[in-house]
């Protein structure tokens, strides 16, 4: 499991994402499954949000993103932001 404070310097700008972005990105091209634990990072902005999971659903799809990321250690708040954040890209790209 890898810890998402150990992988971007950040969650508020668009620069903070590219590690994220990679390594999904990377964890997609390998056929694996990237166990990402939530434990001390802070809100996240939809700069942020935009430029990892975003940009890796307009690439790859919803679906592939579902394949490739587990989340661990969240918060329920995380998880609900999340969450919604993907249902509301899947309801603009349809």
């Amino acid at each position: 499991m890898k810890r998402l404070t150990d992988i971007v310097p950040g969650t508020s700008t668009n620069a903070d994402a590219l590690p994220l972005l990679l390594l999904l990105e990377e964890s997609r091209d390998k056929k694996c499954v990237l166990r990402l634990s939530l434990r001390g990072s802070g809100p996240f902005s939809s700069s942020f949000l935009n430029s990892s999971l975003g940009t890796f659903m307009d690439v790859y799809g919803v679906e592939a993103l579902k394949r490739t990321l587990v989340l661990a250690e969240y918060k329920e708040s995380q998880k609900t932001m999340l969450l919604d954040y993907i249902k509301n890209y899947q309801n603009l790209h349809c």
